[in-house]
């Protein structure tokens, strides 16, 4: 009888079992999920990005023009129409009436030539549209519905007025214009802000300024107008408009937003 010790013992197996592959193959999957996960991620970060910095570009680009034509202005007209062109101000819409200019003339300005400008939000299109008609001789760059920016969610125009007065003792002062919001009228007394109550005593208004400025000293009352008072009577008062232009665009499956605001002194106004 053979002896059994004598038999060859079995050789140890080798290679991977099924478990082993299906170990190995989830560890795979799990790590290249993570992976994706991290690079949709990263993706997202960066469209994110890029639309808030080409948002960023436009508007900028837009408010450097509007604020521009503003400042050009010697005045904000109420509605006008010429032609085809039905021009108006509104809390979206502006009309500014500026002299027409040539930069080959000696003077620049072109006295007795006006030009009118006008800036209109399209919500329908998301566009910021311009219109130009301009004065005979006048070099301003002729416009019709001319978009100025893509993306435009929303625009809002607020309308100041600087009313300046010389003090004489007293402490009441009658405005030029009935403010819009009565509650946010700001008195200055030779540029430092003093302490001001409205008072609804006249078709305009009163102000009466705590303590009384003395005679001589530099008065001013900052207030602002709309275009719904008096028909837009007021509105050739302005000294000083402010701008906010808000820009949306998606970045992927989220709308990333953008808002700018700005402000110009209209020409023949000084501070």
């Amino acid at each position: 009888m053979r002896n059994l010790r004598s038999f060859p013992r079995h050789r140890a197996r080798c290679g991977a079992t099924l478990i082993d592959m299906l170990a190995g193959l989830f560890v795979l999957g799990l790590v290249s999920t993570m992976m994706l996960g991290l690079t949709s991620a990263t993706s997202r970060t960066t469209d994110r990005r890029n639309t808030e910095n080409n948002l960023g570009i436009q508007a900028r680009t837009a408010m450097d023009e509007v604020l521009r034509e503003v400042r050009s202005g010697d005045e904000i007209i109420a509605g006008i129409d010429i032609g085809a062109n039905k021009f108006k101000t509104t809390d979206d819409q502006i009309t500014i009436h500026a002299p027409g200019f040539d930069p080959a003339s000696t003077r620049v300005l072109l006295p007795g030539v006006f030009d009118l400008v006008n800036l209109e939000h399209d919500s329908a299109n998301r566009t910021l549209v311009q219109t130009t008609v301009v004065g005979v001789g006048s070099k301003r760059p002729v416009r019709k519905d001319f978009v100025l920016a893509k993306n435009v969610e929303d625009v809002v125009f607020t309308y100041y007025v600087r009313d300046r007065f010389e003090g004489t003792g007293t402490a009441t002062f009658v405005l030029n214009a009935r403010p819009s919001d009565t509650s946010a009228v700001k008195a200055y007394v030779n540029g430092a802000p003093a302490t001001v109550t409205y008072i609804p005593s006249s078709p305009t208004g009163t102000v009466s300024i705590s303590p009384a400025p003395p005679s001589g000293v530099d008065v001013q009352c900052v207030y602002t107008v709309s275009h719904n008072q008096s028909g837009g009577a007021w509105l050739g008062m302005v000294s000083r408009v402010d701008v906010t232009l808000t820009f949306s665009d998606m970045a992927g499956l989220a709308t990333r937003t953008v808002t700018l605001t700005g402000s110009g002194r209209v020409r023949n106004w000084p501070d």
